[in-house]
């Protein structure tokens, strides 16, 4: 597993992962004040939806249909996490791929759940949030497969974390480990679930992390390599990605 340490700075970031894989990081309070009209920056995380418009948005870069799939959610801490998910995702594809209009940009789900682009659905991509942050991974190389997961770092979830997510064997290990390395194995995992596009279908024990290899129903995963992010010493974000 290699492992990065890399601190963010604004509204937006950008790390590369090999030739092919660029990583975009967005701070959620800074997206919402740079392209969002009349949110309450400060309260987005525990108020009820709101019902957007196109005028609403500085830089228009959800479609009409995105829209209308916006409003549906309950909560504005959804909404805002599923909007800036998408426009990290539409802002790599524009710089690194084709430059074009955001709104013709349309990111759609395959029947697993996992997000593709519908305009160019050969082009692999992941998105993960948590906390402050929204990430996003594109490869521009289409044979190569990725996943991603970000967290925040939160000691007073570990206990939960270990009884969910980890076999005795991992448990074994961690318990001697610091809290960062706790949470790059949850993120590993995650990412390798969302990697082979079970991220909502199969349980995170029937993915191992030892020693920096991934195992899947107990063997060893042959043709994928982690990568691991440690983010102003607050977050972990784990890549996995095809050999």
């Amino acid at each position: 597993m290699k492992k990065k340490q890399i601190m963010l700075q604004g509204l937006w970031n950008e790390v590369s992962m090999g030739p092919d894989i660029r990583i975009g990081f967005l701070t959620i309070t800074d997206f919402i004040k740079t392209n969002i009209i009349n949110v309450p920056v400060e309260k987005y995380q525990v108020l009820k939806n709101i019902i957007f418009t196109p005028d609403m948005f500085l830089f228009p870069f959800l479609s009409s249909v995105e829209i209308k799939t916006l409003n549906q959610f309950k909560a504005l801490k959804k909404q805002i996490e599923w909007m800036s998910g998408r426009f990290a995702v539409k802002k790599l594809v524009s710089q690194y791929c084709m430059p074009c209009d955001y709104t013709g940009i349309t990111i759609d789900y395959e029947i697993d759940g996992a997000p593709y682009l519908k305009e160019y659905p050969d082009l692999p991509i992941s998105i993960s949030h948590s906390g402050g942050y929204a990430a996003c991974a594109l490869s521009r190389d289409r044979s190569i497969n990725i996943g991603i997961d970000i967290e925040k770092i939160a000691p007073d979830s570990i206990k939960h974390i270990f009884k969910v997510a980890f076999t005795d064997r991992e448990q074994s290990i961690l318990k001697r480990c610091s809290d960062a390395a706790v949470f790059e194995s949850w993120t590993a995992k995650e990412a390798y679930l969302k990697y082979i596009k079970k991220g909502f279908n199969e349980g995170l024990k029937q993915v191992e992390v030892i020693n920096g290899g991934i195992y899947h129903h107990h063997q060893p995963v042959e043709d994928a390599a982690l990568f691991s992010c440690r983010i102003n010493n607050e977050y972990v974000l784990s890549l996995v990605r095809r050999t």
